[in-house]
């Protein structure tokens, strides 16, 4: 429910039991759509262990601050046949399998996943995972996927993330995204020096159970360990049309961004999102090994800070590849401003 200032702000407006009691009835009375949102002034998150979600009625389920055991995923898998839209914002998981012939919409936004997940669903067309904390899922079994959105920040993603971030702070976790545009998915991830060389969880085959996509949006910082390690087993993406990548895909001399290219054969539209902190490539690529042929691309679009030194070596690049320079696009992006701000004293 929505904050409503007749409440009191120290006293407490619902309880637990009448989160499982809305949740029963909601079931109780066949709803096909039950949204349960995390309550702005409660910091605990909501429990739907003890409330059988059992239902043969319910098609979308959208979760936001809330606690998801085991039984409640099997539930969610094995017991609601007809479930085809999840959505899961800002919750917790603990158990290993979300497996669901159903599912046509996956969702996972900003969620800890507590041990090693895999999600199974043959018939899913849209998945989004955004920024998993602790542990990234794994996929699989993803044949009829037709767009995806995978987002990851390795500083979320270790062995000892709950023991140095049980109150996290907020300058290491803080994102910057454009809000004005949520299909641009378009976030500078920052990265904590004090992660590197710990054990990146989770991912298994996060870019081979994606490889009957049409649309793919791939985000991630520079030097990004899960999506580097899964592109080594990189498949051909022959539906792959329209191919969004971040900074990750700039390292080692363009070497992820070439390998993508050179197993995409139908690709149509290529964006790059690039960041301002970045580490420089050679600009003077060797032709040897960094060929592709994406006879039908059209179109790359590079957005950029402005008066970035490796536009000119990506545009060399793409020439001598066969794409002609009115396809390729630059658009710079804004530089963040310091906010003013203005006291006046009577």
């Amino acid at each position: 429910m929505p904050y409503s200032p007749r409440y009191d702000d120290d006293g407490e407006d619902y309880s637990s039991e009448d989160v499982e009691m809305w949740i029963r009835a909601a079931i109780n009375r066949r709803a096909r759509f039950i949204q349960l949102s995390h309550h702005p002034r409660d910091d605990d998150l909501s429990d739907l262990d003890n409330v059988p979600l059992v239902s043969c009625h319910l098609k979308h389920l959208h979760l936001s601050g809330t606690m998801l055991y085991d039984k409640t995923l099997r539930q969610l898998s094995s017991q609601c046949p007809s479930l085809q839209v999840l959505e899961l914002k800002d919750c917790s998981l603990d158990g290993p399998h979300i497996s669901s012939a159903s599912l046509i919409t996956f969702t996972m936004v900003e969620c800890r996943i507590i041990r090693d997940l895999t999600v199974a669903a043959p018939n899913l067309i849209s998945l989004r995972c955004v920024n998993p904390y602790h542990h990234a899922p794994s996929f699989q079994d993803m044949a009829s996927l037709a767009t995806a959105t995978i987002m990851l920040n390795d500083s979320f993603l270790h062995d000892e993330f709950e023991e140095r971030y049980a109150e996290p702070d907020p300058e290491v976790f803080e994102c910057d995204s454009d809000s004005n545009d949520d299909s641009d998915a378009d976030s500078d991830l920052s990265t904590s020096d004090e992660f590197y060389g710990d054990k990146v969880l989770g991912g298994q085959n996060v870019i081979r159970s994606l490889s009957n996509a049409t649309s793919l949006e791939l985000i991630a910082d520079a030097e990004e360990v899960i999506l580097n390690r899964e592109l080594e087993m990189c498949p051909v993406f022959s539906n792959l049309k329209v191919l969004s990548l971040g900074e990750w895909c700039m390292a080692a001399d363009l070497h992820p961004l070439v390998l993508f290219l050179q197993h995409a054969p139908n690709l149509e539209r290529l964006f790059l999102k690039l960041k301002t902190e970045h580490e420089e490539i050679d600009d003077d690529i060797k032709p040897e090994g960094t060929s592709f042929a994406c006879k039908n691309l059209t179109m790359v679009n590079i957005k950029c800070p402005m008066d970035d030194e490796r536009v000119p070596v990506l545009e060399q690049f793409f020439v001598a590849n066969g794409i002609a320079m009115e396809k390729i696009s630059v658009y710079h992006r804004p530089t963040h401003q310091p906010r003013l701000s203005l006291a006046i004293r009577r």
